[in-house]
Formats: structure tokens, sequence, C-alpha cells
């Protein structure tokens, strides 16, 4: 049976997505980073894993051996939409 999950968890999740994104784009250092950092930055919540999970299966993150950094094409994409 699938993970049924309430509107208010998709919303909190697309919350940490966001933000997930907005440190690997806008953020000062953009290289990889690591899992444990990213919790760090956020927070610490489990959330981030799960944020990271879906970011990537959307495209727009690149992950190798616990590291994570946005793809070019999210970068672009950041930087049309106005981020620095």
């Amino acid at each position: 049976m699938r993970d049924q999950r309430s509107g208010a968890d998709d919303v909190g999740l697309a919350c940490v997505e966001r933000a997930l994104l907005g440190v690997l784009l806008f953020s000062e250092f953009q290289g990889p980073w690591s899992v444990g950092e990213l919790e760090r930055e956020l927070g610490g919540d489990v959330s981030v894993v799960v944020a990271i999970d879906a970011l990537h299966a959307a495209g727009v993150v690149h992950r190798c051996e616990g590291f994570v950094w946005a793809t070019r094409a999210a970068v672009r994409a950041g930087w049309l939409a106005g981020g620095p």
C-alpha cells in the first residue's frame, strides 16, 4: 500500500525543499554540500533527506557519495527567476 501523506505534510516538505534549494543556489558557496552540512544548515530535521530525494527525483539536484549540489539547469532557472 502506498504511503499516504496529508496536505500539511506536502506543504511542509515543499517548504523544506524550497529552503534546501535556496541554500544550494543562493549561498556564498555553491559547491557540493554534505548531507550533514545541509541538515545542520536547515535545523537538523530528518525531512532534509526526504527533500533531497524529492529534488533529486525532480532532476534539480545531483548527489554522489553523501554530497549534494544543484544542477546547472536549476542554477540557471534560479538566476532567471531573479536570484543573485
